[in-house]
């Protein structure tokens, strides 16, 4: 590369969210000669007490929209803003030549409001600026799709590269209960992520099998969102049938562990725990909303996000089908290798190039 690349790290504070994956695990596998730039604000302990009392994580803000840095502006200089929402840095700043990717559009197109009024004030500053962008990095088709339909952007400057699955994601073999049947969700507790009819589906299946369980591991991003879910739980009378992990240390063993990985969204921007789930041998089931077929292909098990009967129905199949899951669980091995790191590094590579 004849320019200088400044690649911005999102400091990760112990939790599995894309950006800081995407961010960390991109460049390891780039050129030696792209500059790691980490954002790490951190506040003074007093004022972080202060705003901890207030139950306002203004550490997590900063970090996601960082406010000014000194940024160099010289021609033989790229800045790649590994999130759209980095770019808020240039409403201060005069223009750079950058990149920038962008995972999701969630708070721009989604109809659920799962942003403060303060933070959708951020991001919308930040997405204007995607425009100015000399290069995009696009997660997934849908998300570039959505690119071109809000903001109008000449789609001969997006680029698509789609995420990847870490080496350490791989069928190990563990001992199963053979009574238990665990099924598996990882993320958040937001709207979108569907989980009612998760619980709808899980109300249903345990009808006729009382030891079916579901694991969730993930923070709920949301005290609401966590409360509803509780709420609905036992309303649904299933509560005692689910396990909730904030955080494991060995994500790889629960894939494993699990008889299968449901994943009931309606909006991604990719949607990287399919991904994970397959590289681990565990069959898939998920929504077919959005970015999610282009991440499962013909690997996974598809069933309509508003139809809690559809996803029961599929559950059933998927644990009492010995041949389905067997064809599920090779199908996708076989998908998860056509994603990999070595391949978003060089196409990542390439797009700098173009600058």
């Amino acid at each position: 590369m004849h320019k200088r690349v400044k690649f911005i790290i999102h400091k990760k504070r112990n939790e599995r969210t894309g950006l800081s994956r995407y961010s960390e695990t991109l460049l390891t596998y780039l050129d030696s000669s792209v500059d790691p730039f980490e954002i790490d604000f951190k506040l003074p302990l007093l004022l972080k007490k202060v705003f901890n009392h207030l139950n306002i994580d203004v550490e997590s803000v900063l970090n996601h929209f960082p406010p000014y840095i000194h940024m160099d502006d010289s021609p033989n200089c790229v800045w790649h803003f590994t999130s759209q929402l980095q770019t808020i840095i240039l409403n201060y700043h005069k223009p750079i030549t950058c990149v920038v990717t962008v995972l999701d559009l969630i708070p721009v197109v989604s109809e659920y409001k799962e942003h403060s009024f303060f933070q959708q004030k951020l991001y919308n500053l930040s997405v204007r600026n995607i425009k100015s962008a000399d290069a995009i990095i696009a997660i997934s088709d849908w998300t570039k799709k959505e690119l071109v339909k809000y903001f109008n952007i000449n789609p001969d400057k997006i680029f698509v590269i789609p995420l990847a699955v870490d080496k350490e994601f791989k069928p190990y073999n563990i001992a199963k209960d053979t009574e238990e049947k665990r099924i598996l969700y990882v993320g958040s507790e937001r709207p979108r992520k569907n989980l009612g009819v998760l619980l709808e589906a899980l109300s249903l299946i345990i009808r006729t099998d009382s030891k079916i369980t579901l694991t969730k591991i993930g923070a709920s991003q949301s005290l609401s969102a966590r409360k509803s879910f509780i709420r609905t739980a036992r309303h649904k009378k299933v509560h005692n049938n689910i396990n909730m992990l904030n955080y494991v240390d060995d994500i790889v063993s629960e894939y494993n562990k699990a008889d299968i990985f449901v994943f009931p969204s309606k909006y991604e921007g990719f949607g990287l725990p399919v991904l994970e789930a397959m590289a681990c041998g565990c069959p898939v089931i998920c929504s077919s909303a959005t970015s999610l077929p282009e991440v499962g292909g013909e690997s996974v098990l598809y069933f309509n996000p508003d139809k809690p009967e559809e996803l029961a129905g599929a559950i059933e199949r998927v644990l009492y089908d010995t041949a389905l899951r067997n064809t599920l669980i090779q199908s996708g091995l076989k998908r998860s290798k056509d994603f990999s790191w070595d391949n978003v590094a060089q196409k990542t590579t390439e797009v700098y190039r173009t600058l």
